[in-house]
């Protein structure tokens, strides 16, 4: 396990975070601040693989890579209704879309965020001893 390249992930998981919430508490766009939401869950479930000595897949699909984060750590299963809110918004983040994002959607990925980075930020201090209270500036 690389603590050091472990630490760097979550670190970066945390800007993607503080960029969502300036964009929630300030008005930005929500779909640009659920791009950052599922950013810093992939973020998350990355370093997550690493901490379980895995190798990272060149992928960005959240389902995938909670899969294989729940082989090192079975309780990630368990996030699985959260990971597809995210997830589910994918294609319309990354092309145009003829469906708009509002701000309910972006509250509803907030909330599912808050609920995987609690677990996956539980799992990364319990098992690498880096602290979860790490903040973005």
């Amino acid at each position: 396990m690389n603590r050091t390249e472990i630490a760097a992930w979550i670190e970066l998981a945390l800007h993607d975070a503080s960029t969502a919430n300036l964009i929630r508490d300030h008005g930005g766009y929500p779909d640009i601040g659920i791009y950052h939401l599922h950013q810093a869950t992939e973020k998350l479930l990355k370093a997550t693989i690493l901490a379980g000595g895995g190798a990272l897949p060149k992928i960005h699909a959240l389902d995938a890579l909670a899969t294989i984060a729940a082989e090192s750590w079975p309780e990630v299963a368990a996030l699985a209704r959260y990971i597809s809110s995210l997830d589910r918004f994918l294609p319309r983040l990354r092309y145009p879309h003829g469906t708009s994002i509002n701000a309910a959607d972006f509250q509803s990925c907030h909330e599912s965020y808050e609920a995987i980075s609690a677990s996956l930020l539980a799992i990364l201090e319990r098992e690498t001893g880096i602290p979860s209270s790490r903040s973005a500036p």
